[in-house]
């Protein structure tokens, strides 16, 4: 039996239809990802089944029972605990209080005077607190911490009275992609105790096995790819694929058709046969806008940005499809000297900080594969760790593919290697082998 049914909720408001139909099943123990761009719905879904909205029509059955009539308070004491996007913590009380003040909701106040119930609340506040690496900041007001922090904390005020089912409305919201990344850690252990539904704008954080049947290392998937230019054929069968998270080398000498592939993938080059299918759907016949809302972020090896633009400017065009707010603060984060040189003409950039702009704006579409095409070419060596360090860190969070002439470098980025001669993956594995292999070199020398 599942432990959530929403069955043909339908939400209007005034003229505007919000919802009209929708449906969501959860099963004891299930993680489940609502995806949607901003005005889908997914919000609203969430709160008229935490009972903060009452749906026009529709049902709601949890455990069994129907509560499409239950006030919120009747829905979290049956097990049912929601985040909302737009995080509530009491911010003039310690990180303590707040934990403490979540658990007492659900504790009946004649057990509140024994100690023995004020010593098993004391424990568990702290042990949610340590869950979410809270602990050492227990007696400080909520006020002090990070945005991410705060958002950290009310995840363990709704996680404390330890519900049946847990909604969390966009937990990553404003959050560096560090933050983000921590919390997909953090999420990790939620799944063994509880059922939870993740509003996210693009992914839940991290996981992603429960709303994609594609295995994690096909997230794009090419096969059989032939690519050129005119009546040139460039590519010839390549196949590989690419994991939803991580990073690949793509390798060969000058001539042996990484540009070509690169530009097959993101849709400047026609197929000449084959496919490419990111997430299980077919995009290789999808132009080059259309792929990168799909979800691919490019940076190309010349011309990566507008030159007669300012920093600002070339990251505002980058911004043009973000609505969160934060995002460019947080390209900034990633890349600090591009905050030094806001209002500098792109073109009058180093090397480095081109490269550096180029792919923090392709950053900004938020993809979910990153394409980089010779990224340090022309760059400082002295820049070249700066921004291998941060392809590694984006790693960790996103797919990587990288075209690199600096081999010490694409494979410290890349967990997986591809060999290309003449225009056929000639060598493939994961970094390790393909290093040590004594053909390596065979297939990169001029």
């Amino acid at each position: 039996m599942a432990l959530l049914e929403a069955r043909g909720l339908v939400k209007i408001f005034g003229k505007l239809t919000a919802l009209d139909g929708a449906e969501l099943t959860v099963a004891e123990n299930e993680f489940h990802g609502l995806i949607g761009p901003n005005g889908s719905g997914k919000s609203t879904l969430m709160k008229c089944v935490a009972g903060a909205e009452v749906p026009t029509a529709g049902t709601v059955i949890f455990g069994g029972r129907d509560i499409t009539e239950a006030t919120p308070a009747e829905r979290a004491r049956a097990g049912m605990s929601l985040k909302f996007q737009i995080t509530s913590v009491l911010s003039a009380l310690t990180l303590y209080d707040n934990v403490l003040l979540a658990l007492q909701a659900r504790t009946s106040l004649p057990s509140l005077v024994f100690s023995r119930t004020r010593g098993v609340l004391h424990d568990r506040v702290m042990g949610m607190l340590e869950q979410f690496r809270l602990v050492d900041r227990a007696a400080d007001p909520a006020s002090a911490l990070s945005h991410g922090q705060q958002q950290w904390l009310e995840i363990a005020m709704a996680l404390a009275p330890e519900p049946k089912l847990l909604l969390l409305d966009e937990p990553t919201g404003g959050m560096s992609l560090e933050e983000r990344r921590v919390t997909g850690e953090l999420l990790q252990p939620i799944k063994k105790r509880c059922s939870l539904v993740i509003v996210e704008h693009d992914r839940a954080p991290r996981s992603r096995r429960s709303i994609s049947a594609v295995p994690d290392d096909k997230y794009l998937d090419i096969r059989n790819l032939d690519a050129g230019y005119g009546r040139s054929q460039v590519l010839f069968g390549v196949t590989l694929s690419v994991p939803w998270r991580g990073g690949v080398a793509i390798l060969g000498r000058n001539g042996a058709g990484k540009t070509t592939l690169m530009k097959a993938i993101i849709g400047e080059l026609p197929l000449l046969g084959g496919s490419v299918s990111l997430d299980a759907r077919d995009v290789g016949r999808l132009p080059t806008e259309q792929r990168i809302r799909a979800g691919f972020g490019y940076v190309p090896q010349e011309h990566s940005v507008f030159g007669r633009l300012s920093v600002r400017d070339n990251l505002a065009v980058g911004a043009l499809t973000n609505h969160d707010s934060q995002a460019v603060n947080r390209i900034l984060e990633i890349f600090p000297k591009l905050g030094q040189r806001m209002d500098q003409i792109a073109g009058t950039l180093s090397g480095g900080e081109r490269k550096m702009l180029a792919i923090g704006r392709a950053l900004l579409s938020d993809p979910r594969v990153l394409l980089l095409d010779e990224p340090t070419e022309g760059v400082w060596i002295g820049v070249i760790e700066e921004i291998t360090e941060r392809l590694i860190s984006l790693a960790k969070d996103i797919a990587v593919v990288i075209v690199e002439q600096h081999l010490d470098l694409a494979l410290r980025v890349a967990s997986r290697a591809y060999v290309l001669d003449r225009g056929r993956v000639a060598l493939t594995g994961s970094a390790q082998e393909v290093r040590a292999d004594p053909r390596l070199l065979q297939f990169l020398a001029p």
